[in-house]
C-alpha cells in the first residue's frame, strides 16, 4: 500500500509544472480556444469570453491551466476597426478594482473558473471571463468592429518563455450605440451597485452590500426585456449562492432567486 502511494505520489509530480514552465512547447500540444456568446452588443455591455483548453495527445499534460492563478500571465488584446495591432485591455492590477465613479474598490483580477491543473485527452476544460471595464472606460466603449485574442503563459514565473505560451484564435463583435429605448436600463446598469452584481466573483472581491441586491431586483423588475437584464439575473442569482450575502436578503429577494432558479430548470433539456 505504501509503495503504492509513494508510485502515485511521483506520478502527479511528474505530471505538474515547475513554477519555470514546460520543458516542450505547449503550442500544438494544447489548443486554447475562444468563443463569445453572441456578436451584437451594445456599448457598455459587458463582453463573455468563453476559454477552454483542449489536450490534443493522447496522454496527461501537467500545468496550471487557470486563468484566476496565472492573472497576471494572461493578456487579453482588443482591437477596433481593423486595427494593425492588439492593445492590451488595462484590466485592474491585482488587489485593486475601479468602479463606476472611478473609485478604487478592494478586488482581485480574475474569473469565474474551475481549478485547473492537469489536462486529460478528450477532456477539455472551459474557463470564463467577463470583460466589463478597460481602465476606468468600458472595455466595449464606442460602436464599431471589435476583435479579441488572448495570450496566456501557463507559468507562475515572470519571464516569457515560448515553451508556456498559448495564443487563442480571435474573436470578432459589433457594437452598437445604445438605442433610444435602452438608455434608461442602460444607465442604471451602470451604477456601482449593479455593476457589483454583475461583477460578482469574476473581477472584484468586494461582496455586494445587502443595497446591492434590492437594485439589482429593481433593475430586473423595472427593465425585464432589456439587452442588459441577462447580466443583472446572473449576477443576482450568482450572488444569492453565497451565504455571506444571502443572509441580508429579503423577502423580495427570495421570491426572485425562486423564479430565476425555476426559469433554469425550465430552460435545461
Amino acid at each position: 500500500m505504501l509503495l503504492m502511494h509513494c508510485v502515485a505520489v511521483v506520478v502527479l509530480l511528474l505530471t505538474l509544472p515547475t513554477s519555470f514552465g514546460h520543458d516542450k512547447p505547449l503550442e500544438g500540444r494544447v489548443a486554447f480556444e475562444a468563443r463569445v456568446d453572441k456578436v451584437d452588443h451594445y456599448v457598455g455591455e459587458p463582453l463573455i469570453l468563453r476559454l477552454t483548453f483542449r489536450n490534443l495527445t493522447d496522454a496527461p499534460i501537467g500545468g496550471w491551466f487557470n486563468l484566476h492563478y496565472a492573472a497576471e500571465r494572461t493578456m487579453v488584446g482588443w482591437r477596433r476597426g481593423g486595427g494593425l495591432s492588439f492593445l492590451p485591455v488595462e484590466l485592474p492590477p491585482v488587489g485593486v478594482d475601479f468602479g463606476p465613479d472611478g473609485k478604487p474598490i478592494a478586488g482581485v483580477m480574475g474569473s469565474r473558473v474551475s481549478s485547473g491543473g492537469t489536462l486529460q485527452p478528450n477532456t477539455p476544460a472551459t474557463h470564463t471571463r467577463v470583460l466589463l471595464r478597460n481602465g476606468k472606460g468600458y472595455v466595449l466603449e464606442a460602436p464599431g468592429m471589435y476583435e479579441f485574442r488572448v495570450t496566456y503563459t501557463d507559468s507562475l514565473d515572470k519571464v516569457n518563455r515560448s515553451n508556456d505560451v498559448l495564443i487563442s484564435n480571435t474573436v470578432r463583435v459589433r457594437v452598437q450605440p445604445v438605442p433610444a429605448h435602452e438608455k434608461d436600463a442602460a444607465a442604471a446598469f451602470a451604477t456601482r451597485a449593479v455593476e457589483a452584481l454583475v461583477m460578482h466573483r469574476h473581477v472584484t472581491i468586494r461582496q455586494p452590500e445587502p443595497g446591492d441586491l434590492a437594485q439589482g431586483r429593481e433593475f430586473i423588475e423595472t427593465y425585464p426585456d432589456s439587452q442588459f437584464t441577462p447580466y443583472v439575473e446572473e449576477g443576482f442569482f450568482r450572488s444569492m449562492l453565497s451565504p455571506v450575502i444571502a443572509t441580508h436578503a429579503e423577502r423580495a429577494d427570495w421570491a426572485l432567486f425562486e423564479a430565476l432558479q425555476a426559469a433554469r430548470r425550465g430552460a435545461k433539456p
